[in-house]
């Protein structure tokens, strides 16, 4: 019940009658946990000594009090339990911030190995081209070309994987950057027997980007 329970004689009262009941009056007074009852405090007395209505009064309000003990104990172990998890979360945003941290200076690792890679290449061919057909020296470069490939598609790959990197903005000249990668291209585009027509446009003011990645556009 939600309300106090007063027994003049636990022994004669039906609620009470078993086996080692013991003698005399209770009187019990619930612990009110707002709308959960969970537990009371239990008083007994001989019949002849009833205890007072200030008792009663004062059994209440320590059952009050121990409620609010009870309560507050149930607060602290929920709260225990929060900060617990938030420790937790907090454990995960660090290591996650971390991995996000290594991921970015792998993919910026790559971005800038990929022009030297591009540049030793063109170096490499043109030197080849020099070494006639047959000499030992002109099977090592094809071998230095081959690792360099199979270099260049494992940096390709790691940037396919990886996540977007913001990028470094900075005033640049855009006809300077189409140079560069036509003289980077330029074995490539004989090599394929292609007819390159170049037209840059004049008076072309610089424009702030992201010189790597116009260089992997164009």
């Amino acid at each position: 019940t939600k309300e106090g329970v007063r027994v003049e004689d636990a022994a004669t009262d039906p609620r009470f009658h078993v086996e080692g009941a013991p003698a005399g009056g209770l009187l019990a007074v619930p612990l009110r946990f707002f709308d959960d009852l969970a537990a009371g405090l239990v008083v007994s007395f001989a019949p002849a000594r009833a205890p007072e209505a200030v008792a009663e009064k004062w059994l209440d309000l320590l059952a009050a009090e121990a409620a609010l003990l009870v309560q507050n104990s149930r607060v602290f172990d929920e709260w225990r339990d929060t900060r617990g998890r938030l420790a937790e979360i907090e454990a995960l945003r660090v290591q996650n911030e971390h991995l996000i941290a290594l991921g970015e200076s792998a993919s910026l690792m790559a971005r800038e190995v990929r022009g030297p890679i591009e540049t030793i290449g063109a170096v490499v061919r043109r030197l080849g081209r020099a070494i006639p057909a047959g000499d030992l020296q002109r099977e090592y470069v094809e071998i230095i070309l081959a690792e360099l490939e199979r270099l260049d598609r494992g940096v390709r790959d790691q940037l396919e994987r990886s996540e977007a990197v913001r990028p470094r903005l900075k005033m640049e000249d855009l006809n300077r950057l189409v140079e560069d990668v036509l003289l980077l291209a330029k074995d490539d585009i004989v090599k394929s027997r292609a007819r390159l027509i170049k037209r840059l446009a004049t008076g072309l003011p610089p424009l702030r980007l992201d010189a790597d990645r116009i260089h992997q556009v164009v």
